[in-house]
């Protein structure tokens, strides 16, 4: 009871917390707000000096605010999440050591940006709730001088879920900054990316399934799998891109230009788990070290050199990219492993201009291959298509398709740790991937994603790695209408189609519907936008995959099957001006409809929550 007083305690104060900041916005306003497209303008760090930077005005509608995260399917934020949706990935040929599964606790490299701005610019969110649930988001840029841009963003979450010890701490953030000469001639592009994340490790409950008894019961009193196990991942990487313009300055008279970059980049990756408990809790079969302590980890640093050289026609809006680099990674894991390759790249695109206003085309292809070293063999080329058809009424058409021939990654093929230990001598791993997307008048849109995989690696049930012989041919298809009817009832509806001809090595849920209902209003003469709805999803029964925390690997198992579980959240959001909030209640039917609400064996999504949260920018 002491505890339920605490946690209705702490809502209350965050509440009170955030009517101050409403009062707050109102009595003292701000004294600049711009709604100019163009003040935010950002490009990707993937290939920054062929790209343009683009307008990327924040999202200021009340319809999303509310849903703050994807679904973690492990239950609670800072734990691994399986990778259930078939989703079209690309990345690099070269070394890699592990692919960690924590898409929605990560910045990932294609995540950090480069902005331009006409003046400073600030974001700050904070969200509460729940399961001692924090989080902070911060997104500041300024480019204090004409042509140099500083950026920073911060992620910080603290989450002690529902069940014993689930708490976790998440630290992501990255500096980036860019800068062009007065006479366009050199420039730099720079960032800094941190990734932190602890989490204890449970092992899940010890009962898979709750029933009417457990399920009344204060879930941090359930007995878990694992009493005395936590990891502990980080990442930092700093990459430094500096160019020069062959020709002596930026002619307007001329529509070439030669441009010759350099790339330095240096990461550094540590995965580390510590289990005192091995001798009691009686979790994993094998002790190859120690029986009474687990200590184990894996260091992985990697240093890339590169040089490429970029022609540019402005007028005919294409452009061609050469280039090369060298990777070099250092791996510890009991025993030391040195791995060198040698890539080269090449990309080409096409941004003609159209004589309809309203369309815009873009084309795009790029191709790697290493051709010396560890890797020599791997080989990946990626193209895409954008077509806006209609870009006031929001009709476009894409098409995006890869291939890739690469190495297994280095998880699959060694490791050695004190439950697991394997090496393996597993084939290149082949893969096509071809997804198409249509947007018909920004209310209904249709996605088919078509991926084939050869020589398939995954986790059996012993959570050992194995390959599969033969060719797994995924499908995944998406449905999405949205539309707002009588100028206030708004509806949603997505249903997603999933399907497999390897459905004995992945395990994903065949169908995933997600629906919400919304009144949206505005009042106060439109300085107050709000907006009230309910939203269900529901995943088809399946047999999910189980979590194995000292690999961090999902493996496959047969002994628990999934049900249609309704997760229903019902919300009310708003937004004063340069202010958006929300306060939400998420999972209502847990523990009333049924008590299988989980999407991996052990691990069960969070109890019925309440989540509060407030967005406030800032311009000057």
């Amino acid at each position: 009871m002491i505890c339920k007083k605490t946690t209705y305690l702490k809502i209350i104060q965050t509440g009170v917390f955030l009517s101050s900041l409403f009062w707050h916005s109102n009595t003292i306003a701000q004294t600049y707000f711009s709604v100019r497209e163009d003040y935010l303008r950002s490009k990707s760090s993937v290939d920054p000096v062929s790209e343009e930077y683009r307008n990327t005005y924040p999202d200021t509608t009340v319809n999303k605010v509310a849903f703050y995260s994807v679904r973690n399917f492990g239950g609670n934020t800072g734990l691994p999440s399986a990778p259930y949706l078939f989703q079209r990935k690309s990345q690099e040929p070269g070394f890699i050591f592990y692919r960690p599964f924590f898409n929605s606790d990560r910045i990932h490299v294609s995540d950090v940006r480069y902005y331009r701005t006409t003046g400073p610019f600030a974001e700050l969110t904070g969200i509460a709730g729940t399961g001692k649930l924090q989080m902070f988001r911060l997104l500041f840029s300024h480019t204090p001088a004409e042509k140099m841009n500083i950026t920073l963003r911060l992620n910080q979450y603290t989450s002690g879920g529902f069940y014993k010890r689930q708490q976790s701490r998440i630290t992501n953030l990255y500096l980036s900054s860019n800068f062009e000469g007065s006479r366009h001639r050199a420039g730099y592009y720079f960032y800094v990316l941190h990734n932190g994340v602890y989490a204890s490790e449970n092992g899940g409950i010890r009962d898979t399934f709750l029933n009417s008894k457990t399920a009344l019961q204060t879930k941090s009193l359930l007995a878990v799998r694992l009493s005395a196990a936590n990891r502990n991942n980080r990442q930092t990487r700093v990459e430094f891109q500096p160019y020069l313009r062959l020709q002596r300055e930026k002619d307007t008279l001329r529509n070439t230009d030669h441009l010759l970059s350099l790339q330095f980049s240096f990461e550094d990756q540590s995965f580390r788990y510590q289990d005192r408990g091995i001798a009691t809790d009686g979790f994993y079969n094998n002790r190859y070290r120690d029986s009474l302590y687990t200590m184990d980890s894996a260091h992985v640093r990697q240093f890339r050199n590169g040089i490429s050289y970029l022609l540019k026609d402005r007028k005919k809006g294409r452009g061609l990219e050469l280039g090369y680099r060298n990777e070099v990674s250092q791996v510890w894991q009991i025993s030391d492993d040195l791995i060198i390759n040698n890539i080269v790249k090449g990309m080409g695109y096409l941004h003609p201009r159209l004589k309809d206003s309203l369309q815009r085309l873009s084309l795009q292809g790029t191709a790697w291959s290493v051709f010396n070293g560890y890797n020599a063999g791997d080989l990946a080329w990626q193209g895409v298509a954008d077509w806006q058809i209609n870009v006031k009424k929001g009709t476009a058409l894409s098409l995006a398709g890869g291939f890739e021939n690469r190495r297994p990654d280095q998880q699959f093929l060694k490791w050695q740790s004190n439950h697991f230990q394997w090496q393996e001598a597993f084939a290149q791993q082949q893969k096509t991937e071809l997804e198409l997307a249509f947007q018909f008048r920004g209310f209904c849109g249709l996605k088919v994603l078509q991926q084939n995989i050869h020589h398939l690696l995954y986790f059996n049930e012993q959570a050992l790695p194995q390959q599969l012989q033969g060719t797994a041919r995924n499908t995944a298809l998406s449905l999405s209408l949205a539309k707002v009817i009588f100028r206030h009832l708004g509806l949603f509806a997505e249903h997603r189609f999933q399907y497999s001809s390897a459905a004995s090595a992945l395990r994903f849920p065949g169908q995933v519907t997600t629906a919400r209902i919304f009144y949206a209003g505005n009042l106060s003469k439109n300085k107050l936008q709000l907006n009230v709805g309910a939203q269900v999803q529901l995943y088809q029964g399946f047999l999910p995959y189980a979590y194995m925390p000292a690999t961090q690997a999902f493996y496959l198992q047969s002994a628990v099957r999934t049900s249609t579980f309704p997760y229903v959240d019902v919300y009310l959001s708003g937004r004063i001006r340069p202010v958006s909030f929300f306060v939400k209640a998420e999972n209502l039917l847990a523990n009333i409809l049924a008590y299988d609400y989980f999407l991996q064996p052990g691990y069960f999504q969070p109890n019925a929550a309440i989540r509060l949260g407030i967005s406030w920018m800032f311009f000057d």
